[in-house]
């Protein structure tokens, strides 16, 4: 596989399956976050890899609990013209994936953001080289994260990136509308009209 075909086959993902991945996929990953440049060597950046369950619905609850405060904030601005997603702050991923890599930058050292995120792109790319399934999730505040994940105060997490197989996958090729019956039918989104009842499902 070419580069390019590397850069291609990404998947931002949002929903993912309970497939296990294997560790060794993950070890690889990390290298590859610790093995892209820095500045000038003064900004080591800190990698934590999340697999415990209890600890990824913390951070779950937490993320959920900012973003839906700062969504239903911005909404008072938008347009009446615009339409509202009531599910946007949900972040169901942040609890599905198997895996999430939480990236973290010395904040304060030079070159310390621009550093981070070239070792955040060479995680994506690895993700995409292991066949996995990834989203980059920058937080609107992530202070919860050195409660819950005990990160030193000189450490800035800049984002998450859940890994794992893409629930996608189980789903056949099909038509738009089927796949949007079949994917509500997964999700248990889907509710079953009862005789004589005319609303559509949603």
């Amino acid at each position: 596989m070419n580069f390019f075909d590397i850069i291609k086959k990404h998947q931002s993902v949002s929903r993912f399956s309970n497939k296990a991945v294997p560790k060794d996929k993950i070890d690889r990953i990390v290298k590859a976050a610790s093995q892209s440049n820095n500045g000038n060597s003064k900004a080591a950046i800190k990698i934590v890899v999340v697999s415990n369950p209890k600890k990824k619905q913390d951070i779950r609850l937490a993320a959920e609990k900012v973003e839906k405060a700062y969504y239903y904030g911005a909404a008072a601005n938008r347009p009446e013209s615009e339409p509202a997603n009531d599910s946007a702050w949900q972040m169901p991923f942040l609890e599905e994936a198997p895996y999430l890599v939480v990236v973290c930058g010395p904040s304060g050292q030079p070159y310390w953001a621009a550093s981070t995120w070239l070792a955040l792109g060479n995680i994506l790319l690895a993700t995409n080289k292991e066949g996995l399934g990834s989203r980059c999730y920058t937080p609107t505040m992530a202070t919860y994260l050195h409660r819950i994940l005990n990160i030193p105060p000189k450490f800035m997490p800049i984002a998450i990136v859940p890994v794992g197989y893409s629930a996608e996958e189980l789903f056949p090729s099909v038509k738009p509308e089927e796949e949007r019956l079949l994917k509500s039918l997964f999700t248990g989104r889907y509710v079953w009209r009862k005789e004589g009842e005319e609303k559509s499902p949603k």
